[in-house]
C-alpha cells in the first residue's frame, strides 16, 4: 500500500516518440527519422506537485538529400518543453508534475502532431555540413527556406511526431560529422558569439546515449 502511494504521489517514467522529417525535393520526397525517449521522476524529498526537469535520450534526424548534403534535425533538451506543448495534459497540468508523469508514462502509442515550422511546436533546429570531415563547416539552415541551401525545388513539406513504443534508433552515425580533433574544434567552438547556432557539439546528435 506504501509503495502504491509513493507511485502515485512521486511518479517516475519514461516515454518515447517518433519523429519524422519529410523534405520536398525535384525528385520525389525525401525522409529521416528518430526515436527519442522522455523520462522524468518526481523525487522523494521537496514538493510533490513541484516541477521536475526532464531528461531527453535519443538521437539527430538526418535526411539524405544525394549530392545536395545532408540535412540535420538536432537533439535538445528545448524538444522536451515543446513535447509538453505538441502533447499537452489534460486538466492544464504542468507536463513536468506528478500529474503530468502519470499521464506521459500511459500515454497512447499513435498519437500524431504535425507541424510545418509557421508557429506550431515541434520545429527542429537544422543544420548541414559543407564538409562531413570537419565539423566547422557548418551552416544553419532556415526550415522555412531549404532552397537557399540544398537549391531550388527543395522545401520542407512537414515534421511529424508520433507516440510510439519502439526502443531508441541508432540511425545518425553513418552520416554526423567526424568530433576526432576536439582540441581544433574547441578553440573554433570558442571563438564564435555566445548566440550562434553554431555552437553545439557531439550531444546534438548523439544525447543520453
Amino acid at each position: 500500500m506504501l509503495w502504491a502511494l509513493i507511485y502515485w504521489f512521486y511518479p517516475d517514467g519514461s516515454w518515447r516518440y517518433e519523429v519524422t522529417i519529410y523534405v520536398e525535393t525535384p525528385e520525389g520526397v525525401k525522409t529521416g527519422s528518430a526515436v527519442h525517449k522522455i523520462s522524468n521522476s518526481t523525487g522523494l524529498f521537496g514538493f510533490p506537485e513541484a516541477g521536475n526537469a526532464a531528461d531527453i535520450e535519443g538521437e539527430a534526424v538526418a535526411v539524405d538529400l544525394g549530392e545536395r548534403g545532408v540535412l540535420f534535425g538536432l537533439i535538445s533538451g528545448d524538444l522536451t518543453s515543446a513535447f509538453y506543448k505538441m502533447f499537452p495534459v489534460p486538466g492544464g497540468h504542468g507536463g513536468t508534475t506528478p500529474a503530468g508523469i502519470r499521464y506521459y508514462r500511459n500515454i497512447e502509442t499513435g498519437l500524431t502532431h504535425e507541424t510545418t515550422c509557421e508557429g506550431k511546436p515541434g520545429c527542429m533546429q537544422m543544420v548541414m555540413f559543407e564538409d562531413l570531415s570537419d565539423p566547422t563547416s557548418v551552416k544553419t539552415v532556415n526550415p522555412q527556406d531549404l532552397s537557399a541551401t540544398f537549391g531550388v525545388g527543395v522545401s520542407l513539406q512537414k515534421i511529424t511526431y508520433e507516440i510510439t513504443d519502439e526502443p531508441a534508433t541508432k540511425k545518425v552515425e553513418k552520416y554526423m560529422p567526424a568530433y576526432g580533433d576536439m582540441e581544433r574544434f574547441m578553440a573554433w567552438f570558442r571563438s564564435l558569439e555566445y548566440n550562434d547556432l553554431r555552437r553545439f557539439g557531439p550531444d546534438s546528435f548523439n544525447r543520453g546515449k
